[in-house]
């Protein structure tokens, strides 16, 4: 009798799986194309604006299914991508922000560390004209899941510029560490992001204090 239901709690479970398999797969098959054109935003390749418009309708409802993956930031993604076409009607961007921040948010509770996604809605945030202090938690979730993202690490600097009275204490360690970064990765950069903003006097403390050459800093600055 024992030995009868310890068979059918496994063939139970067995079959479970097998379900949960076999939905992943299909679930997976559809949101290949998409994977696709994911890859291909992240290599930097010029899509084509009706093939991204025809994307974003077809994938708007990734995230509807019933499984985690990162195919649940895809909307957001391809979103953000098709705001950026400078051929976009004016009310059409205005809707396609509208829907792929909401796509953004939905994605991120299923799926939270995810640092480019968090920038994605502090961008979205950004041209909305959102809230600040939501703004800044997006970026300050961004710089906390991948602080050494060398793709974002000079947007980051330059977008949390715009906002710099509603800053924390906690926010500006997070943003101090970006500076730092950024000026090993490229000084350049950060003294083209200095020029624009208002940061210049608390960008060189951040450097004096992490040990950094501030004169070198300085001498960048003034001949830029």
């Amino acid at each position: 009798m024992i030995r009868s239901r310890q068979h059918a709690v496994l063939a139970g479970m067995s079959l479970c799986l097998f379900a949960i398999a076999c939905l992943w797969l299909a679930n997976e098959g559809r949101n290949w194309p998409g994977v696709v054109m994911e890859r291909a935003i992240n290599r930097g390749e010029a899509v084509a604006t009706d093939k991204l418009v025809a994307f974003w309708q077809d994938t708007r409802e990734v995230g509807d299914t019933p499984l985690p993956g990162g195919h649940a930031h895809l909307p957001g993604l391809v979103g953000y991508t098709l705001a950026q076409d400078p051929n976009l009607p004016v009310f059409r961007r205005a809707e396609i922000l509208l829907q792929a921040e909401q796509a953004t948010r939905a994605a991120l509770l299923r799926e939270p560390a995810d640092a480019r996604a968090w920038a994605r809605l502090a961008w979205f945030l950004d041209q909305r004209k959102g809230q600040a202090s939501q703004l800044l938690d997006a970026l300050r979730l961004s710089m906390y899941f991948a602080p050494a993202d060398g793709r974002l690490v000079f947007w980051r600097v330059q977008t949390a510029a715009k906002y710099r009275p509603n800053w924390d204490a906690s926010f500006e360690h997070l943003l101090a560490r970006q500076v730092v970064l950024g000026w090993r990765v490229s000084p350049a950069r950060l003294v083209q992001i200095v020029q624009t903003t208002n940061l210049r006097n608390w960008v060189r403390e951040v450097l004096n204090n992490s040990g950094a050459d501030v004169e070198q800093f300085d001498v960048r600055l003034n001949k830029a």
